[in-house]
């Protein structure tokens, strides 16, 4: 089984995105679908249900797959990508929850 290797900026976007590792994983290494991008990237989708996942990876010169980005449709709940696809409502209630600790 290829090594996958996550970067910091992967990891950081993981977590702010509220992705498992798991999920992301189980992307790169059982995509529903896998495409070509420039300059060598690959992009692989993976159906989860309600959430699709899709991942950006680079081959190492070793053949490892090094995880560039990656990014869950629709976002989870109170995630920045979330609040910028709510509407201005929505975006004015979580904020009000979360500034009243609900």
């Amino acid at each position: 089984m290829t090594r996958i290797i996550w970067t910091n900026h992967a990891l950081e976007r993981n977590k702010e995105r509220k992705i498992t590792t798991s999920w992301v994983e189980k992307t790169v290494r059982d995509a529903d679908s896998v495409a070509n991008m420039e300059e060598g990237k690959i992009k692989s989708i993976k159906n989860f249900g309600k959430q699709t996942v899709s991942v950006v990876t680079a081959k190492t010169d070793s053949g490892e797959n090094l995880i560039l980005s990656a990014w869950i449709d629709p976002p989870n709940y109170g995630t920045t990508d979330y609040n910028k696809k709510s509407s201005g409502l929505k975006n004015f209630w979580v904020t009000l929850k979360n500034q009243i600790g609900l």
